[in-house]
Order: C-alpha cells, then structure tokens, then sequence
C-alpha cells in the first residue's frame, strides 16, 4: 500500500471517531501541512473515553509517520505545537469517576502514543537538521510501552555486543 493510499485510508477510519472532519485523503492526493496542523493533529474523540482517543491517537500517530517523508512537510514550531496540544487534548478526560481495567490499558496505550508521536516529531526535527525542541514528559504509567521513552537522553557509553567466539 503507497503512503497516500495509507493516509486515506487512516483519514477515513478517523471519520466516525472525531467530531471535525479531516481532509479525505483518498481524494486528495497532496498533503497541506496548514490542514493537518489544524484538523488531524489536534484531533480528539468526540466519547469522553480514553479507549476512544487511544484509536485516535494511534490513528494520528501513524498518519504523522507518512507524512514525515512528504517533501512539502516541514518541521516548524506550529507543528510542534499542533503535536503537543493533540496530545494534550486526548489525555484529558472528563467526567470520569472511576476507571475500568480496559480503560486503565486504552489510557497506557495513549500515553504511549503521545511519546512516540514525539519521538517521531524530534526525529523528522533532527532528519531536517534542526535541533529538537524541549518538552516537558511526564513519565508514562506503562513505560514498556514507549518505545521512543526520552530520545534526547542517549546514553554516552553505547558500544556494539562483544562478538561470540
């Protein structure tokens, strides 16, 4: 599947799920970076449940991931902000007393996501020669979920696996 056919097909799987509508890329074939700062990134479900905006982030994050490689596509500070307020916007919960085991795992899963969509934003930062921002994390519930936990702070002493005799 070609990356545009993915992003319409990921566009479309937003539709019942979030309350704005976002472009269709499967008639659209060009990505406007202005239309996805507006209407995917900050996306959120319109169900007040976390298992309703984890599948909207990871629908996000995997629309983020085809875009990166759009030549148009460009990291700037609006972006960034998009990420961070989408992020922000999908964590917050309201109304909610009590949590049930599913809920507790979709809200894991959407920690998650967040720090893997930042990862991939302080990737396509640093594959564009900038200098990732700073952002201040919060450390996940479930960091065996994150698999982009802290990019900026690489270990200093990496070396390769001794080799086996």
């Amino acid at each position: 599947m070609t990356p545009s056919d993915q992003l319409g097909l990921n566009s479309n799987l937003l539709h019942p799920l979030v309350s704005t509508k976002p472009p269709n890329y499967a008639i659209i074939q060009e990505v406007n970076q202005a239309d996805f700062e507006d209407t995917i990134l900050p996306a959120r479900a319109t169900a007040q449940t976390y298992e309703k905006n984890a599948k909207v982030a990871l629908i996000v994050e995997q629309m983020f991931m085809y875009t990166m490689s759009t030549p148009s596509f460009t990291p700037t500070p609006r972006l960034r902000a998009a990420v961070e307020s989408g992020i922000a916007a999908r964590g917050k919960i309201k109304g909610k007393r009590s949590i049930t085991p599913q809920e507790e795992q979709a809200k894991a899963l959407l920690e998650a996501s967040g720090e893997r969509l930042l990862g991939l934003l302080e990737v396509f930062e640093i594959s564009r020669g900038l200098q990732p921002q700073e952002y201040k994390r919060k450390s996940p519930s479930h960091p065996e979920l994150a698999s982009f936990d802290s990019l900026s702070s690489v270990p200093d002493d990496l070396s390769s696996p001794e080799p086996s005799d």
